[in-house]
């Protein structure tokens, strides 16, 4: 199983399942969206193509519909070549969201206060931005969700993009390590 260090190198990753948790399903439950992905690569040597979320642009010609993948042991790459474009990963599903260094450092600053509400920071594991023990066996998100609030997004700030805000519960941002830690599923994107 690929743990976060074979990811930190990359320019992006996208849960692209069909899960609760993934982006497009997170943003179809705020109404950003619908549940709805797309990519459409084109057929020749060069590369190049397009990825669409939501349903606002979806061609009306040349598209065939496909189910998404339900076999995460089949590997999948175009023509085995390298993209252009940078270093981005298809994921059916991360359990890693990565923020901008300014949001990630305001989200974790905001979670210090955890530690007096019953749960203490382990700082023994590094990979994650912050992780916390409990003194009574953790499981699930939920044996510990009490302690956590939802988390408020604001999309679009712009003139031209109606703002929208999407309410995540801790079980979308939270993550339980091999550890048995409650880690932050939300890593700093500019590493």
């Amino acid at each position: 199983m690929p743990t976060v260090e074979h990811f930190v190198k990359n320019d992006g990753i996208l849960g692209l399942s069909k899960a609760k948790v993934s982006l497009p399903s997170q943003f179809a439950s705020c109404g950003i969206i619908k549940n709805v992905v797309g990519h459409c690569p084109l057929t020749d040597a060069a590369g190049g193509g397009y990825m669409f979320l939501g349903d606002d642009f979806v061609p009306q010609w040349r598209m065939a519909s496909v189910p998404m993948l339900n076999s995460p042991t089949i590997l999948l790459s175009l023509g085995g070549q390298d993209s252009r474009v940078g270093r981005i990963m298809f994921d059916s599903g991360s359990s890693y969201t990565y923020f901008t260094k300014q949001a990630s450092t305001e989200l974790v600053a905001s979670l210090k206060d955890i530690s007096t509400l019953g749960l203490i920071q382990d700082t023994s594991f590094t990979t994650l931005l912050i992780c916390w023990r409990a003194n009574f066996p953790v499981r699930a998100v939920r044996d510990v969700s009490q302690f956590f609030k939802t988390l408020s997004l604001q999309i679009g700030s712009k003139w031209w993009i109606i703002s929208k805000k999407c309410q995540i519960p801790p079980e979308g941002y939270l993550i339980i390590s091999n550890r048995v830690n409650v880690c932050l599923g939300i890593l700093d994107g500019s590493d």
